[in-house]
């Protein structure tokens, strides 16, 4: 997949280059390797629009149909059940930006859009929220602000360390969690989406 967005870019240099720093510290407990550097292509270097475009040329060309997309992401029935089983279910934004890129109004509609979103599947105020991509780079006091506007109770920034007593007084909306890729079974592998993906 890394050579077919290779060939979309040719020799195009894409605006967010200059967000390596960003982009390391994301990314800093994942392996080198291909998943890495198309993640990093498409999360920091493509714009919001830019990014869209790659993602349904490369889904238009190596994949065929939509039902590949429920093996990959959670239904409305899945999130319900999870609330159903006691699991605290949150907003993570509407398409995934990168926040602290983003205008006053453009973070507010990604916000009040995921939240929006995700009441209407569970049925009830959601209160959590974790940033996308995690990492102080990835939000700031607007961001926490607009949250709590909406309700927001607790969000998740990743800090690899545990919540103490104090995070909960001082700064709810900036709680520290761990890297998923700190976890056994948690570490993205080079290849997995696209295999199940083009296995449907």
């Amino acid at each position: 997949m890394l050579d077919a967005l290779d060939g979309l870019l040719g020799d195009r240099r894409l605006p967010g280059e200059g967000d390596a720093r960003r982009a390391a510290d994301t990314y800093r407990h994942q392996p080198e390797g291909p998943a890495a550097r198309f993640k990093r292509i498409l999360n920091y270097q493509a714009s919001g629009t830019e990014r869209q475009a790659l993602l349904d040329a490369l889904c238009a060309s190596h994949l065929s149909g939509t039902a590949w997309a429920s093996r990959l992401y959670m239904t409305e029935s899945d999130v319900r059940a999870l609330e159903r089983m006691g699991m605290i279910v949150g907003g993570h934004s509407r398409t995934h930006e990168l926040l602290s890129r983003l205008s006053p109004l453009e973070q507010e509609a990604e916000i009040t859009g995921s939240l929006q979103a995700l009441s209407g599947v569970i049925g009830r105020c959601v209160e959590w929220f974790a940033y996308p991509y995690g990492g102080w780079h990835s939000f700031g006091p607007l961001t926490e602000t607009i949250l709590a506007r909406h309700g927001v109770r607790f969000a998740f920034n990743v800090e690899d360390r545990d919540i103490a007593p104090w995070d909960l007084r001082r700064r709810p909306l900036a709680l520290p969690r761990y890297d998923c890729n700190l976890f056994p079974h948690g570490r993205a592998v080079d290849g997995d989406a696209l295999s199940v993906a083009r296995s449907i």
